[in-house]
């Protein structure tokens, strides 16, 4: 048992996903999301890998398929992980994956035709954690301080960071 765990116990049956010592949660089950986000692949690409072979991004359709053994850090922000944060957090940290290892630089990324940048896809990112949040019962309040959170965060500028230490404490 680890030590979030132990002070969160009525975290410990959340059905499909298990607590990890590093990231914290480790998906058991396979999570599908459909973004508005398209990236015009070649016709012998069928995905690209957000980070690992655990996240694939459907650029032709906008899916996001997140396999059995993905992990992530959970939500942003003062909360507590509960099952209606982890999915739009999921989803959120595979986004920025892609972002963190240059997956989208080399691809045209479109929101309803027009070309994102990188800085684009990332408030993309976070107003669809929002949005996630929303949808599932999160008081708006409560979502708006995690994305907050997630806008002004010192992590979102990839460059020149020493990712080996900031992995170490996430």
């Amino acid at each position: 048992m680890t030590l979030f765990e132990f002070l969160f116990p009525f975290l410990r049956n959340i059905p499909g996903v298990r607590a990890i010592h590093g990231h914290k949660w480790m998906l058991e089950d396979q999570w599908e999301f459909k973004t508005d986000l398209r990236i015009d692949l070649p016709n012998d690409v069928d995905y690209l890998e957000l980070g690992s072979k655990k996240a694939q991004f459907y650029g032709k359709t906008g899916w996001i398929i997140l396999k059995p053994g993905f992990t992530w850090d959970g939500p942003s922000g003062p909360t507590i992980d509960t099952d209606n944060w982890l999915k739009p957090s999921a989803e959120h940290d595979a986004l920025y994956a892609g972002l963190k290892f240059g997956v989208f630089k080399d691809y045209d990324v479109t929101l309803e035709g027009l070309k994102l940048n990188h800085e684009q896809i990332r408030k993309y990112a976070d107003d669809l954690m929002y949005e996630r949040l929303v949808e599932n019962g999160v008081h708006e309040f409560r979502a708006g301080y995690s994305w907050a959170g997630v806008r002004v965060s010192p992590w979102a500028s990839w460059e020149g960071l020493p990712w080996s230490l900031v992995n170490y404490w996430m």
